[in-house]
């Protein structure tokens, strides 16, 4: 449990009462934790497994805004606020996870008020090594994005001794980098020919994870 990022800045005292107030729970790939609008009511903390964040257009079009993976936590502005959840969560592959309730963890903090500025501490981090991403991507093109979510995806893949199997469908990339399924297709087929990735049906092999890093050098030209 200590391995999530807020989670590292407390003490084993803080550790230990916080194991008592939460739930275990696995979830097979593709179950919705919780959809963008549903009550909001507890903080997760990822064990094993990867998640994807995404919100729905109006048209029906998903974007995927984040994917999160083993010690990473979500859930943490309902568990301060209570409001209504900002954005759904889907499993990406089998998950284990920790919940915590904010009733909960709002008696907790009221004995404990220093874990409050810990989770906030935490908070803070993650923007702002989000914003630092989003601000390098927003001055790349969509080949740059597309590869670059390949290998966010391929962080939390399963390695085998030809490569990773990077966790996401066609489908799931194109919502990442706002493309089309069409374009998607295109720039495997590219990548396929220079023998860097194997699309399949349900995931996108990558064959040798170190040559696509430097791959990003010359992806503009694809």
């Amino acid at each position: 449990m200590a391995h999530a990022a807020f989670l590292q800045k407390l003490t084993e005292q803080e550790l230990g009462r916080l194991a008592t107030i939460s739930r275990h729970h696995k979830f097979s790939r593709d179950h919705v934790v919780f959809f963008e609008g549903s009550r909001s009511d507890s903080l997760y903390v990822i064990e094993r497994g990867a998640v994807k964040i995404y919100r729905k257009a109006e048209d029906g079009r998903e974007k995927i805004l984040s994917v999160l993976g083993s010690g990473e936590f979500f859930g943490e502005f309902s568990l301060l606020d209570g409001q209504p959840r900002s954005a759904s969560v889907a499993t990406l592959q089998p998950t284990e996870m920790l919940s915590i309730d904010h009733l909960d963890f709002r008696r907790f903090i009221m004995s404990a008020p220093d874990v409050l500025w810990k989770v906030l501490e935490a908070m803070c981090e993650r923007l702002r090594i989000v914003n630092d991403e989003t601000f390098d991507l927003a001055f790349r093109g969509m080949a740059y994005r597309f590869v670059s979510a390949l290998l966010k995806l391929g962080e939390f893949g399963t390695a085998s001794i030809d490569g990773v199997n990077a966790i996401a469908s066609k489908q799931d990339l194109a919502a990442m980098v706002g493309c089309s399924a069409e374009r998607v297709s295109s720039l495997l087929q590219k990548l396929e020919d220079r023998n860097l990735v194997r699309a399949r049906s349900n995931d996108v092999h990558i064959c040798d994870i170190d040559a696509l890093r430097k791959a990003l050098e010359f992806v503009e030209d694809l």
